[in-house]
């Protein structure tokens, strides 16, 4: 877990990159990617919670069959709550 730099969402992976080395969670210039220099200049892939979350699911219920939960213009999502609004943001 790690204390963000005051940013809820970094839904992009270099901002939450910049938001774990303590900075504000702007995206950062492409190229280099993630992938060569990412977090404190070290190669790093990133996945977010919700997408790693559905991992399980099309393991156990295979990829057609996760594929065919809700509709095209509606899909399942996950959604997060804190507790206390005032506090920086964490991450996993």
């Amino acid at each position: 877990m790690h204390t963000g730099a005051g940013a809820y969402e970094c839904g992009e992976e270099s901002a939450l990159m910049e938001s774990l080395e303590g900075k504000r969670g702007y995206p950062r210039i492409k190229p280099p990617f993630p992938a060569v220099v990412g977090l404190y200049g070290c190669p790093t892939i990133i996945n977010n919670v919700e997408t790693l979350s559905t991992v399980p699911a099309i393991i156990l219920e295979g990829g057609e069959k996760y594929a065919s939960r809700g509709t095209p213009k509606k899909w399942r999502h996950a959604h997060a709550l804190r507790r206390r609004p005032r506090q920086q943001a964490r991450h996993l």
